[in-house]
C-alpha cells in the first residue's frame, strides 16, 4: 500500500513539469501527504487541464457518505477497470497527481522503517491517479473531490523494499492519460504495465527525515 508521499507547491514546477492549462485551487495545507488529507491534481475538463485540490481517497458518486474514501486511497492497476469502485474512473476520470518523492515501508526485525523514494535527477513526477465528485442526496452546492493512486508491483529498486509501489507514469503519456475521450480500456491498461518509471533512489531513516525536510524546503 502507498500511503505516504511528498505533494508539489510551488507554481513555476507545475508550469515546467507538468501539462497545466489552468489553475482552480493550488493550496493546500501540507505537502507531506497522507491519506484522508488534502493533496494536488490535475484532471482535464472541456479540454483544459485543470489543477485542482482533491481529498486523497476515493468516494464513488454512489457512496452514502464519504467515509469509504479511507479504503480506497489506491487502486491495483490489475483490477481498476473491473473494481466497481473504480471502473467508471477509469473509463471517464483519470488525474495525475505530482509528487516529489513517496514512501514504502521496510520491514526490520519488529519494526517498519519509512523509506523514501525519489527519482535520481531529483525532479518531481506524477503518479497515475482517478477522481471523482460525490454530493449529498440534498444536492448541497459544495461537491466533496476526491482521488486514488493507482499502484503496481514493485519494480525496480522498489521491489527491494515492498511488493507494490506507486504507479509512476512516463511524461509522453500524461496527455493520453488525461484525455477523458480516451475510453480504450486496453490502451490504458497497457500504459500501466509499460510507460511507467521503475528507477528510484532511495533513502533510509533516520536520513529520511532530513531528506524530507530538504525537499519541503525547496517545494514550498
Amino acid at each position: 500500500m502507498s500511503n505516504k508521499f511528498i505533494g508539489i507547491q510551488r507554481v513555476e514546477y507545475f508550469k515546467k513539469f507538468y501539462p497545466v492549462d489552468r489553475i482552480a485551487d493550488d493550496k493546500i495545507t501540507s505537502n507531506d501527504v497522507s491519506p484522508s488529507g488534502e493533496l494536488l491534481a490535475i484532471v482535464q475538463k472541456d479540454g483544459l487541464n485543470w489543477l485542482d485540490r482533491f481529498h486523497w481517497g476515493l468516494v464513488p458518486s454512489w457512496a452514502k457518505s464519504t467515509a469509504l474514501g479511507s479504503r480506497l486511497i489506491n487502486a491495483r492497476a490489475e483490477s481498476v477497470a473491473q473494481k466497481p469502485s473504480f471502473r467508471e474512473a477509469f473509463r471517464h476520470r483519470r488525474c495525475l497527481i505530482p509528487a516529489a518523492g513517496f514512501y514504502e515501508w521496510a520491514q526490520q526485525k519488529n519494526s517498519k522503517i519509512p523509506v523514501y523514494f525519489k527519482l535520481p535527477n531529483g525532479n518531481p513526477f506524477a503518479f497515475a491517479g482517478l477522481w471523482e465528485i460525490w454530493q449529498k442526496e440534498d444536492k448541497t452546492p459544495t461537491a466533496y473531490k476526491s482521488c486514488t493512486i493507482i499502484t503496481i508491483r514493485a519494480r525496480g529498486s522498489v521491489r527491494k523494499v515492498h511488493h507494490r509501489m506507486p504507479a509512476v507514469l512516463k511524461p509522453e503519456v500524461y496527455d493520453t492519460w488525461l484525455d477523458p475521450h480516451n475510453q480504450d480500456i486496453v490502451l490504458l491498461s497497457q500504459i500501466l504495465k509499460t510507460d511507467i518509471i521503475t528507477e528510484f533512489i532511495s533513502d533510509l531513516t533516520p536520513s529520511t527525515r532530513k531528506a524530507r525536510h530538504r525537499q519541503l524546503s525547496l517545494l514550498e
